[in-house]
């Protein structure tokens, strides 16, 4: 063997280990990238479970939050079942509570038919003569001027026509033309003030006019128009024995009221601010629409700061005046309490005062006294 070959015999060897070595150690990395990949997927599976637990927590959490916001839907219709309650309560509790006083009439009085009646306690407290019909006079007006108000806003233009030439003979006038243009609220104030018949048929005409929207209709036909509404109105009301053939009450025959349809009529009165402002007027200058000007003074005594029958209590209403019958609806406040006073047939125009003034002294004395 020659030197060459033995010098190339232990590299060869040398050679033969190495690769060896390397192909067992490339065996050993393979067998490892396995395990470690399980190892990577146990460690992501708590990321998994955790997910799933919050899923759990979140979805066990649900009922809270959805109990959170169920309360309101629970809640709710309860308030809406307590708010009419509350709404409607107030009109119950509003009505009068006021307990009546005992109340003694003075002797003499003069007019046929009587009544004094406390608003406060809703109750009357002396009554002559009422079981008749009552003839009412001008006071038949209060439930012209309700209903036109009812039905009618108060600027509403009116152009009297032929209606202001078919008022009675000897008619209390507001001194209205054909030629004037006044609102409803003017032809109110004309017929409390001056008590004017041709204002209580220019408002009866002008209102049928309006609710019809026929701006043409002959004078008669609108007053019974507005006649037959006026009398169902006053039945909506409550009233039960009342029938008006006339606006303005100039009538004898089939014209009739009540004692206690008069006091739903004050009452009503005594609610509406526009009436209850002209029935406490005692004297007003007037422009009219059309620039006409005119000075009404009221017809009532009782609220003339000059009149010996002024009286400090009195705030309204209407007078009333017929052949031999002369009437008086009076609204007074004493005290806490407001008090309307009905004179029907009193024999003249100082007896209706006389008695008025002798009902507010003994109205005045109960209240002083507190019996």
């Amino acid at each position: 063997m020659n030197k060459l070959t033995r010098l190339l015999i232990p590299i060869l060897c040398l050679i033969l280990v190495l690769s060896l070595a390397a192909a067992l150690l490339l065996s050993n990395n393979e067998t490892a990238s396995p395990a470690e990949t399980t190892e990577r997927n146990t460690e992501e599976e708590p990321s998994d479970t955790q997910s799933n637990d919050s899923d759990s927590d979140s979805s066990s959490s649900i009922p809270p939050a959805t109990a959170d916001t169920d309360p309101p839907i629970t809640t709710g219709p309860p308030q809406t079942t307590e708010e009419p309650i509350t709404t409607e309560a107030p009109a119950t509790t509003e009505e009068p509570t006021l307990p009546p006083l005992a109340f003694t009439a003075p002797d003499k009085l003069l007019a046929s038919q009587i009544f004094v009646y406390d608003v406060s306690a809703d109750v009357f407290l002396y009554e002559k003569g009422t079981e008749s019909p009552i003839l009412p006079a001008s006071i038949t007006k209060i439930l012209t001027a309700l209903y036109a108000l009812e039905v009618c806003p108060a600027d509403t233009l009116f152009y009297p026509k032929e209606e202001v030439n078919l008022i009675g003979a000897g008619s209390s006038v507001a001194y209205i033309k054909t030629h004037h243009v006044l609102t409803l609220e003017m032809l109110i104030e004309g017929m409390l003030l001056p008590s004017g018949n041709d204002a209580a048929y220019v408002v009866a005409a002008g209102t049928a006019r309006y609710l019809t929207g026929n701006d043409s209709m002959r004078a008669q036909e609108a007053l019974a128009f507005f006649m037959e509404k006026a009398n169902e109105y006053a039945k909506s009301l409550g009233c039960t024995d009342t029938h008006f053939r006339v606006p303005d009450g100039l009538a004898y025959d089939n014209h009739y009221t009540s004692a206690h349809d008069l006091v739903i009529l004050g009452k009503a009165a005594l609610a509406n601010p526009i009436i209850m402002r002209y029935a406490s007027t005692a004297t007003e200058r007037v422009t009219y629409a059309s620039g006409h000007t005119i000075t009404w003074n009221n017809t009532n005594q009782l609220i003339q700061p000059t009149s010996p029958y002024y009286s400090p209590y009195v705030t309204g209403l209407k007078t009333g005046s017929l052949t031999n019958h002369y009437c008086l609806l009076v609204s007074a406040d004493i005290g806490e309490r407001t008090f309307l006073i009905g004179l029907f047939g009193a024999p003249n125009n100082a007896a209706r005062y006389q008695d008025a003034t002798a009902l507010l002294k003994a109205l005045t004395a109960m209240m002083s006294t507190g019996q």
